[in-house]
């Protein structure tokens, strides 16, 4: 498996871009990569995290900067000016930045599914893909944007993994484990996020700061 990829990450599909006209011999010690939300999670970045962690960017030689910028937008717009080498967006804007003739391309996906999709009332005329034909779909943006997370709730508990979490996660079927679900929510109250994270029983570890109002240092 490629160390880059998430064993378990649901994101949107995003992609490493870089500009056609670099060489291959500008190949540097020191790399900058940019990702295109303002904060590292399971969905964003998180490959280069855990690459950095287990040491697989050392082995290589590389000593990698991730730089979390505002979006996707920033993301090629960075690319394109050469302040950054890489980056890793979503599709939208590096399809445009190649429309206004910016050299840019894909080389790497970093996801596979795409965490995205049509939701529709149960009684919509709209019941598959063939039924969009000729209508409008409205979008906030042709770009991802960092969202400033206010807070967050989440529960975790103790349970056994499933056929599926336990061979993603390199375990026996039933291992203990627990599954943290997380829901995030942006500065007006909106949640924006929702994580779910399995985590094998031996590799889990509770740190906890309290802080009491009315007491004195």
């Amino acid at each position: 498996m490629n160390p880059f990829t998430g064993r378990v990450a649901r994101a949107t599909l995003v992609t490493l871009i870089l500009l056609v006209a670099a060489p291959a011999s500008q190949a540097q010690t020191r790399v900058r990569v940019g990702t295109c939300a303002r904060t590292l999670t399971a969905g964003v970045g998180s490959q280069f995290a855990v690459a950095s962690k287990m040491g697989w960017f050392a082995q290589e030689g590389l000593d990698v900067e991730v730089v979390p910028l505002t979006g996707s937008t920033d993301c090629v717009k960075f690319v394109a000016t050469r302040e950054f080498l890489m980056t890793l967006p979503s599709m939208e804007p590096l399809a445009i930045g190649r429309l206004q003739g910016v050299k840019i391309k894909n080389f790497y996906t970093a996801y596979q599914t795409p965490g995205y999709a049509i939701a529709v009332p149960a009684d919509s005329p709209i019941q598959k893909l063939s039924d969009l034909k000729g209508k409008t779909i409205g979008v906030t943006n042709m770009a991802s944007a960092g969202v400033v997370i206010a807070r967050a709730r989440e529960t975790v508990s103790a349970v056994r993994l499933g056929r599926r979490e336990a061979r993603e996660l390199g375990c026996p079927t039933g291992a203990p484990a627990f599954e943290s679900e997380r829901v995030s929510y942006d500065a007006a109250g909106a949640p924006v996020v929702f994580d779910r994270v399995f985590i094998p029983g031996d590799r889990f570890r509770i740190t906890r700061e309290l802080h009491y109002e009315g007491a004195t240092s």
